[in-house]
């Protein structure tokens, strides 16, 4: 009486695959997460959370560089503008306002702009235009008398006398006392909210790690 022959486990394909259930019910294949187009996302659509980049010792240099370059353009053009408006003047007879100052004017404004939102990337930027401004503000609105008396010796002749006096009326007005003001407020708000957010970052990874 002749015995089956046993076929061998190893040359059993159904021996290759995992089962899940019943002998001969393959396990399903692992599932992989797919985007609304039913395409297989990369390995860069959830990247590895990193931290916001920190101005270096050098950035905060450039950005004195930047903020005192950018408040003497700004100063220049407010005050250009504005002395260009009060030599036209508003009056019964003459109406029309002058065109070219408030240009000026307005890209002053812009640019003092600039400067705050550079605030972002260095607080130093506001800061140190800011205490330019301030500085030269002060002189023409707590002492005005020398102030206009050294600006008409340095750079009074007899081509800009008008616009030379015109525009130490408007620094006697405080218009760049004001923009300095301004301007450190807004390096402070800067520095102190940089500073919060770091004080933070630390508390969380404190928080993170303890058990």
């Amino acid at each position: 009486m002749s015995t089956p022959e046993h076929e061998d486990p190893q040359t059993d394909p159904t021996m290759d695959r995992p089962t899940d259930g019943p002998l001969g019910e393959t396990a399903p294949e692992p599932m992989t997460r797919r985007d609304r187009d039913d395409r297989t996302p990369s390995a860069d659509t959830f990247p590895v959370p990193t931290g916001p980049r920190t101005t270096s010792f050098g950035g905060h240099l450039l950005g004195i560089l930047v903020g005192l370059v950018l408040t003497l353009l700004a100063t220049i053009l407010i005050v250009l503008g504005q002395s260009r408006i009060l030599e036209r003047g508003v009056g019964p007879d003459q109406v029309a306002p002058e065109t070219f100052g408030i240009v000026l004017v307005t890209l002053g404004a812009l640019v003092a702009g600039l400067i705050v939102l550079l605030g972002r990337w260095t607080p130093t930027a506001p800061f140190a235009g800011g205490l330019v401004a301030v500085a030269v503000g002060a002189a023409y609105l707590f002492a005005p008398i020398q102030a206009r008396r050294e600006t008409v010796r340095l750079i009074s002749t007899q081509q800009n006398h008008t616009a030379v006096l015109n525009s130490i009326t408007v620094g006697t007005t405080g218009v760049l006392f004001l923009v300095g003001i301004l301007l450190l407020a807004a390096g402070f708000a800067f520095a102190l909210v940089r500073r919060r957010g770091l004080a933070l970052g630390a508390f969380r990874e404190r928080s993170r790690k303890t058990p």
